[in-house]
């Protein structure tokens, strides 16, 4: 529904389709146009900077705009769908969130395992150079306080006879370097992945608008599809009375501009219903349905594509 320009509005653009650039019609001299060019930029159309939100909004054709419209004749149209062609922002999505947040803690496992390896290395050297020590220094503390015992144990033990060479003798008891253990172990810590919640349930839902007009236009179906796979949707038009209305309906899905779409009639019932397979990106694109062929284009909601 077009809007009417008042007084209290300052700034003014037209399209000219012929020159794909805007005109203005009201503002200073340095005023800058609309971001982006309309969605359907094959036809003429008069926007507005309303103050209210900060948003170009669609009015009836200013003097410059309807020049242009004169200068086209027959070519004159117009705009099948009204609006700029703002890129949509993608919508943050919560199973991304969790995702990373699931590769931070492999990286810090990954990390507190390689400080667990870089501590298991350093008590291997500890007791490798306690082994050299003990190997060419003499013995460590703990054979000096065994010496007593051995030696006792090698007295005891029978001598060999006089005139024996002591080199013939057999060995009684030798000392054997004990190896040492390192007193105190390394803690080992464990940790373990949250897995990510499941994605919601597709669900049947149903969203509504109602044109100027007073018609009424219903979707019933899933919120949800998987991408590459066929969207069951079922549509009903109804009119102020509650009696069906009969005209062409065309589905949008996705950010109108690069939407997939596609045009559907009634049945004998007054129902419309049909099925899109949805090659989209992953997240919640735009439902938005245009009734009649110069009808206004209206979102009814969005599907989350999976």
């Amino acid at each position: 529904m077009f809007s009417v320009v008042e007084d209290r509005i300052g700034l003014v653009f037209s399209w000219d389709p012929r020159a794909k650039s805007w005109v203005k019609e009201r503002g200073p001299e340095d005023a800058a146009p609309p971001p982006a060019s309309p969605i359907d930029d094959l036809a003429v159309q008069t926007y507005f900077l309303d103050p209210a939100n900060g948003r170009w909004q669609p009015t009836i054709l200013g003097l410059r705009a309807r020049q242009v419209a004169n200068d086209l004749g027959k070519a004159y149209r117009t705009a099948i769908v009204s609006g700029l062609a703002m890129v949509v922002q993608p919508q943050r999505n919560p199973r991304l969130v969790v995702e990373v947040e699931g590769s931070q803690a492999q990286q810090r496992t990954r990390m507190a395992l390689r400080m667990i390896g870089a501590a298991l290395v350093f008590v291997v050297l500890i007791g490798g150079g306690a082994v050299a020590a003990n190997t060419f220094f003499g013995p460590t503390a703990a054979d000096a306080n065994a010496t007593p015992t051995r030696a006792a144990a090698a007295s005891s033990a029978p001598q060999p006879a006089a005139g024996t060479s002591s080199a013939s003798a057999a060995p009684t008891d030798q000392a054997t370097p004990t190896d040492t253990t390192p007193a105190g172990t390394v803690p080992t810590t464990t940790t373990t992945r949250t897995a990510p919640p499941a994605p919601a349930a597709i669900t049947i839902v149903s969203y509504s608008t109602r044109l100027a007009n007073g018609t009424v236009i219903t979707y019933t179906g899933p919120n949800g599809v998987v991408r590459n796979t066929a969207l069951d949707m079922t549509f009903r038009a109804t009119q102020p009375n509650g009696s069906p209305a009969f005209d062409n309906l065309t589905i949008f899905v996705g950010p109108l501009g690069s939407a997939q779409a596609l045009t559907i009639q009634a049945n004998t019932s007054g129902l419309y219903e049909t099925s899109l397979k949805v090659t989209l990106p992953k997240g919640d694109q735009l439902l938005s349905v245009q009734f009649g062929r110069n009808g206004e284009v209206r979102t009814l909601g969005t599907i989350s594509v999976r």
